[in-house]
């Protein structure tokens, strides 16, 4: 397929050498089905394995949006890759298990980059709970909940007429309410790792 060089500026070069040792200049993924994207077809580009690399490079691409650079702290970091990792591990399963079957190179690269984004959420769940970001959470948690008790008993002894029964009554039933409050929503699933768990046929 003839291009112009501006077409050409768009992609970038295959990049394999050639017999006599020089870089193909061809453009990436030229003459197969990803086009842009790995070697081209005189370079093995048409094979199962270069599709499969082209098509994982693809999945990344959607997978991934590059944004600007921002002023987050190491606890903050940690916690939003947490997020973003957890993110694509259930839209990857959710692409994994829409699929009738697993055969073919797209769907081989969606398993690989399934398998990949796991361990990578494993990693740094365990890089959170190593740094302490857990505990210091459950600290402040407590704390909150700490000035909470605290506010409401001042208030509470600012309010004449309430007995000492009805105090308590009001204890237990903010404490059943607070507990309705942290209880999971049932009409969400289940945040366990079941719950984004793909059937692999």
């Amino acid at each position: 397929m003839a291009m112009s060089s501006e077409e050409r500026s768009d992609y970038p070069l295959c990049g394999a050498k050639k017999k006599n040792g020089e870089e193909c200049r061809a453009f990436a993924g030229q003459g197969t089905d990803h086009l842009g994207v790995g070697s081209c077809k005189y370079h093995g580009g048409s094979t199962g394995s270069h599709k499969t690399h082209a098509a994982k490079v693809e999945a990344e691409r959607q997978m991934v949006t590059m944004g600007a650079p921002l002023n987050v702290t190491p606890s903050g970091a940690l916690k939003g890759l947490l997020r973003a990792t957890a993110g694509h591990v259930a839209w990857l399963a959710t692409e994994v298990g829409s699929r009738e079957n697993l055969d073919g190179p797209e769907s081989a690269s969606l398993v690989m980059l399934y398998a990949d984004e796991r361990d990578r959420l494993a990693r740094i769940a365990k890089a959170c709970l190593d740094s302490g970001i857990g505990k210091v959470e459950v600290e402040m948690a407590e704390a909150q909940a700490d000035a909470l008790t605290k506010a409401i008993n001042a208030a509470m002894s600012h309010v004449g007429g309430l007995s000492n029964e009805q105090k308590r009554q009001f204890g237990q039933a903010l404490r059943r309410e607070l507990a309705d409050l942290s209880a999971p929503d049932p009409a969400l699933p289940a945040p366990d790792a079941g719950s984004v768990e793909p059937v692999l046929a």
